[in-house]
């Protein structure tokens, strides 16, 4: 009797477990809907500042590995907040979101960083690879139609772009980092907004010569 009470006790918990297991599968709704609560920015949709810092993380400790992190900061994005309003700004945000989505075609990751900034990861870039898509996304930011947001056609949206990216002749005997690689980008776009804005800046160019 008691060999029997234990068995189907045993059933009991092991069907638990199962359950619980299927819970918490990867792919589950659950952790779906967990993952985008945690990695997720609300007003873009896009990912956020806690994926890139995992994220890249990850992507430095792969053998062989290389890419490029784009910080994407618009020049006189307080303009629009101070004369069209906080709304206004959030649209634009979104709208800029879109457009780095479009300009990435899945090649890559778009992260609204902090603030106003947002981020491009591409992996398997080098500079003149990313030197390239930086031009694209900058050309396609200045051509923005914001007249639904803020009523003027004529205004156009300057946007300053910092490069950073690994491995880095600039930089040989240095070990991947994913947090010295956001810092170097992260600076840039303040240092080419303060020279005149739209501007596309890799971390030699912040020395004035």
């Amino acid at each position: 009797i008691s060999a029997k009470i234990l068995q189907n006790f045993l059933v009991i918990i092991a069907g638990r477990i199962r359950n619980t297991n299927n819970l918490i599968k990867e792919n589950s709704p659950v952790i779906q809907e967990l993952k985008n609560q945690v990695y997720r920015d609300k007003l873009t949709g896009l990912y956020n500042k806690t994926f890139l810092e995992e994220h890249i993380r990850d992507l430095l400790h792969n053998e062989g590995a290389s890419v490029a992190l784009l910080m994407i900061k618009p020049d006189n994005y307080k303009f629009i907040n101070d004369t069209y309003g906080h709304e206004a700004g959030d649209h634009t945000l979104q709208i800029m979101a879109r457009e780095l989505q479009a300009e990435l075609e899945g090649n890559g990751l778009a992260v609204r960083f902090m603030g106003n900034e947002l981020c491009a990861v591409l992996p398997d870039r080098n500079r003149e690879e990313s030197l390239s898509f930086a031009r694209k996304i900058q050309n396609r930011m200045n051509r923005l139609d914001l007249s639904p947001v803020i009523g003027e056609r004529e205004f156009s949206l300057s946007v300053s772009i910092g490069i950073a990216v690994y491995p880095d002749p600039a930089f040989p005997e240095e070990p991947p980092s994913g947090e010295r690689l956001i810092e170097r980008a992260h600076e840039l776009p303040l240092i080419g907004r303060a020279r005149g804005g739209n501007m596309i800046l890799f971390p030699e160019d912040k020395e004035v010569h």
